[in-house]
């Protein structure tokens, strides 16, 4: 039984997690459907406009199939969640539905096919390319090799949800080179953040994109461990990308917002206590913890969570509203970690303080046993 360790408290997960048959299978139909969806995107010439706009058509009846899907697997959950051995396990498929009910959440490659489309169409309407200074994408090609990426992303996001819904694992584990997990997941998510942030300055004045250029620098990665581990790719996936978004939340997008409306946020009394951000920090590091096992950590200088919320992290029933007003978060991700730390036994270490930032210490046995 795996242990969540929260600046030294521990939590014994419950136990008792049913198959959620029907639900399963509904899923594994979406899972089908991204790789069909993705042999697609591989094959077509993304320079022609004629073969964009039927990608672009696909994704859009994709979402409406996973929105049909998850009205259906909420009604299961309800009907059959009602029994009282299983009220802890559902409380948890009930934050997944909540969460994926957003589209984005397992099809993150959608909104960034449709701006693809309408900058090429862009182009040969006004007959001048696009300017891609201060963009999070240098050209078309490098942002058909993102979508391509956050495609593969949707897969991982899927076949995590899949292990939760049904509490085992499809296939077996398989050799993971935690390193360039790692890597990967930090080169998709600071576009992603890029972009975001641009938004969250409400402006696309160059100068605002540079200053979003020169924060990212503060990012920074190293793997002392060169090996792999034998685990499931999804779940390893799922928690290290939940914790690295909610560290570029915590820093990278908190000092956008301050950075846009800094009168306002000075002034404010809805920000007052919400620490400044001046210049964001995020390290990633994998090292080799020795008895069997391999410490992935990240550590960003952030907003901090609260004592009063870190206690209840993980607890399903508990929101960390935490300045959600100006993030725009409420940890949801983080209640579906007990369960994949059941499953895999990987533990996790959480230490906080506002306007210090956090640290999360992962320890992933480097052969699981699925439990």
């Amino acid at each position: 039984m795996a242990e969540i360790l929260v600046n030294g408290g521990v939590k014994i997960i419950p136990k008792g997690r049913p198959p959620v048959v029907e639900t399963y299978h509904r899923l594994k139909l979406i899972e089908k459907n991204i790789l069909i969806f993705r042999r697609k995107f591989e094959k077509a010439d993304k320079e022609d406009i004629s073969q964009v706009y039927p990608l672009t058509d696909r994704s859009q009846k994709l979402m409406y199939s996973y929105s049909c899907t998850l009205e259906v697997c909420a009604n299961d959950i309800k009907a059959t969640g009602a029994r009282q051995e299983f009220s802890d396990y559902y409380s948890l498929l009930k934050i997944f539905i909540s969460r994926a009910s957003d589209a984005h959440t397992v099809l993150p490659y959608a909104r960034y096919l449709t701006w693809y489309r309408d900058l090429k169409d862009g182009d040969i309407l006004l007959g001048k390319k696009f300017k891609w200074h201060g963009y999070p994408f240098k050209d078309y090609g490098e942002m058909a090799s993102f979508i391509s990426r956050r495609i593969d992303e949707s897969l991982s996001v899927c076949r995590a949800y899949l292990c939760l819904l049904s509490s085992t694992m499809d296939s077996g584990p398989r050799h993971i080179e935690l390193g360039g997990l790692a890597s990967e997941i930090l080169a998709v998510q600071t576009k992603v953040y890029h972009d975001k942030c641009d938004g969250a300055m409400g402006s696309s004045k160059i100068a605002n994109r540079q200053w979003i250029e020169e924060k990212l620098s503060g990012i920074s990665f190293s793997s002392k461990f060169s090996g792999k581990i034998q685990g499931f790719e999804p779940l390893v996936y799922f928690l290290m990308e939940h914790i690295i978004t909610n560290s570029l939340k915590a820093t990278l997008l908190a000092a956008a917002n301050q950075h846009a409306k800094k009168d306002f946020f000075r002034f404010s009394k809805t920000f007052a206590g919400v620490p400044v951000i001046a210049e964001p920090r995020i390290s990633v590091e994998i090292t080799d913890g020795g008895n069997g096992n391999v410490v992935a950590t990240f550590t960003d200088n952030g907003l901090g969570i609260p004592k009063e919320s870190l206690k209840n992290l993980f607890s399903p029933d508990n929101f960390c509203s935490f300045f959600s007003s100006f993030i725009h978060s409420n940890g949801s991700s983080l209640k579906l970690f007990p369960y994949i730390m059941d499953l895999t036994g990987i533990n996790l270490h959480v230490e906080s303080e506002v306007g210090q930032g956090t640290r999360f210490t992962l320890t992933i046995p480097k052969e699981t046993a699925f439990n």
